[in-house]
């Protein structure tokens, strides 16, 4: 049975993370549509991608406490069908999240723990922001600010080419839960990101209501 690591509800978002490890098959049979997606399925080959995929559509119905069907735009943006509610999903290793809300737009990314991004840091973060977040014994900042840029990206999508360009991160002190402000430096436009971190993984998610 996949484990339900945290699920929570902040201004009116529906948050959940989970994680599993069980063989697909028995993944299967906890999806009770299975069925709506048994063609796409299918034509995954992949043993992880067929884990995250079927979990991620079990945490979906437990998230909208029914039974939806997840679709993707031409943009790869995932949406329901016939429902009205913005929901953005991440997944990293054996761990999955899922951020849904009835109106705002919605943004979330998990990363499992990993020292990777101190080697491709000046990728995504720009002068002002490396003094600040690079640190050569603690990559908890940059695992932070990592995960909040491609929640904005999720956001805005084609709108951003350029992460390190066009997405500002504010300094923050950096705790297991908190908060962080960004801005889009074309349009000005100010973001209010929320985090967690702990040894496991590092979450930032954002729910956009302007």
């Amino acid at each position: 049975m996949e484990m339900i690591i945290q699920n929570f509800t902040y201004e009116d978002a529906c948050i959940l993370i989970m994680q599993t490890g069980q063989p697909v098959g028995d993944i299967i049979s906890e999806l009770s549509n299975f069925d709506d997606y048994k063609t796409e399925f299918l034509a995954i080959k992949n043993e992880k991608r067929k884990r995250e995929f079927l979990t991620v559509r079990i945490a979906m119905n437990i998230l909208m406490k029914k039974n939806v069907i997840v679709y993707h735009d031409e943009n790869q943006k995932p949406y329901l069908s016939g429902c009205e509610w913005k929901i953005s999903i991440s997944h990293s290793r054996d761990y999955v999240a899922l951020i849904a809300h009835p109106y705002a737009e919605v943004g979330i990314d998990i990363e499992c723990r990993t020292k990777k991004v101190a080697g491709v840091y000046q990728r995504f973060l720009n002068k002002e922001e490396q003094t600040y977040f690079y640190d050569n014994e603690n990559t908890g900042l940059l695992e932070v600010a990592w995960s909040a840029k491609e929640v904005l990206y999720k956001i805005l999508g084609k709108k951003v080419h350029d992460f390190a360009g066009q997405l500002h991160l504010f300094p923050f002190i950096l705790k297991e839960n908190g908060t962080l402000n960004a801005k889009q430096t074309s349009d000005f436009k100010l973001y209010n990101l929320h985090y967690l971190q702990n040894n496991k993984f590092t979450l930032v998610y954002c729910i956009d209501k302007n």
